[in-house]
């Protein structure tokens, strides 16, 4: 079993005993940090392919994933959808949520935070209440390099060995929690008048995500202006409308490529792509390898 390496943490500011739990029946191994007496837990944690990770379960603390490797299929509510490297997932406050890998280990980093905790100055209470009763919620898969250096620096400071660790990891998840706020939070109410029209935006970019459609197209069938279309659909879904049409994209682009032999060209024209030089581009930056050794990894895997 791959030995993975350890966060060293003050003792005196942490558990005198972090829990340290081997799973051999799964060969998973956890790794879990809490601050003694202080509401923020930090983990990391490996698990292999088709394995439910995350248990049915809520809680009223706010959950940040952050993937590593691999990809993992998260249930919130009763809204599905794969995250993988490069997402970060937001369990909201009360959610009911659960996880599994599906063909791919996993490696990802949680950070866990209660609100309460940050509710130490009347100013804070107002601004945090609506979190907490879930008149406002986060956009759960959200893709941005300044979030996640956000939650890399977390880690980093918790690594620290100094008196002030506490006061740093702190500042940092106020810092963190305010970008969260001003770029992904979204009223309920606002989305429940939105959510029965763009329910059907969304199935109609599932069926024609392979075609040639724009934000510009797409807002002009359903009588949006451009502007109001783009902002609405980033609220809701966390991703930029060309962005959300290219995972759709790569997303079949990995299906083409384990369960048939079609030829790069091919596959690229299929899913939307007219140029394969550009395809290749953009699942290179998405899955860290080109097509061709997607796929020989993939049958690697296989035998």
């Amino acid at each position: 079993m791959k030995t993975k390496e350890k966060v060293i943490l003050q003792p005196s500011l942490y558990d005198n005993n972090p829990i340290s739990l081997l799973d051999d029946e799964k060969n998973i191994l956890f790794n879990f940090l809490s601050i003694s007496h202080f509401p923020i837990s930090l983990l990391k944690l490996e698990y292999p392919s088709y394995t439910d990770c995350i248990l049915k379960h809520q809680h009223t603390r706010i959950e940040i994933l952050i993937i590593d490797e691999g990809s993992l299929e998260v249930v919130t509510n009763s809204n599905r959808f794969i995250a993988q490297e490069g997402d970060i997932v937001v369990i909201n406050s009360g959610a009911i949520h659960e996880g599994k890998t599906l063909d791919e280990p996993v490696k990802y980093r949680v950070i866990m935070f209660e609100l309460s905790f940050l509710e130490n100055h009347y100013q804070m209470e107002d601004i945090l209440r609506p979190f907490q009763t879930n008149a406002l919620l986060f956009v759960e898969v959200i893709r941005d390099v300044s979030i996640l250096e956000m939650c890399n620096r977390i880690f980093d400071a918790a690594g620290i060995q100094s008196e002030f660790v506490l006061l740093s990891v702190t500042g940092l998840i106020y810092q963190l929690l305010y970008e969260l706020i001003q770029l992904y939070a979204y009223s309920v109410k606002e989305f429940a008048c939105a959510d029965n029209e763009f329910s059907r935006v969304l199935v109609f970019i599932a069926g024609n995500y392979c075609n040639n459609i724009t934000s510009s197209s797409i807002s002009k069938t359903f009588g949006y202006s451009q502007a109001y279309f783009c902002r609405l659909f980033k609220s809701i879904t966390g991703l930029t409308v060309s962005k959300y049409i290219q995972d759709l994209r790569l997303q079949k682009a990995k299906e083409l490529l384990q369960k048939t032999q079609h030829s790069i060209s091919y596959i690229s024209s299929e899913i939307g792509y007219n140029n394969p030089v550009y395809f290749s581009k953009c699942f290179r930056e998405r899955y860290n390898m080109t097509p061709i050794q997607y796929r020989q990894k993939h049958i690697s895997n296989e035998q």
